[in-house]
């Protein structure tokens, strides 16, 4: 299987994961034993703070470079490597700013494929020619003699 095709698997594995798992969030979220429920409420009520504002704003912005990054590497644009890359990172700092979070497994291991399949992404773009362009002829309608001469 050529890189390029595992690397639009693991994209696509990625943003099914995502997806899935925000959607089994919300769906899982009356399974949860009824302390956790309790203190999900709890916070619901809590209205937003300065920093929540502060993540929000800063959350929009990733979520849209990591989209235009995604369509990038299904189009095979090198630029978009980078661009996927430093959203990666700069996601994972500003995750490790929102707090305590309260998940069921469901959801949770999805959020673990999805992270998988990222750093399937970043090392198949940066580590692979899966990025790389086929050499095209200069002029399709060249032609060429059997003893190698242009007709």
């Amino acid at each position: 299987m050529k890189h390029k095709t595992v690397l639009n698997y693991c994209l696509a594995t990625e943003w099914i994961c995502i997806v899935a798992g925000v959607l089994a969030s919300f769906a899982l979220e009356a399974h949860l034993p009824q302390p956790l429920q309790a203190w999900l409420a709890q916070e619901a009520e809590t209205p937003l703070g300065v920093e929540d504002n502060v993540m929000l704003v800063a959350c929009f912005p990733l979520i849209i470079s990591m989209v235009v990054a995604s369509v990038g590497l299904f189009a095979g644009r090198k630029w978009a490597a980078w661009v996927y890359l430093v959203t990666s990172v700069l996601g994972i700092l500003v995750m490790t700013l929102t707090g305590p979070t309260v998940a069921h497994a469901i959801p949770d291991t999805l959020d673990d494929i999805s992270v998988a399949m990222s750093g399937m992404v970043i090392a198949l773009a940066f580590f692979t020619d899966a990025l790389e362009k086929v050499a095209e002829p200069s002029s399709p309608l060249v032609r060429v003699s059997r003893d190698g001469k242009q007709m």
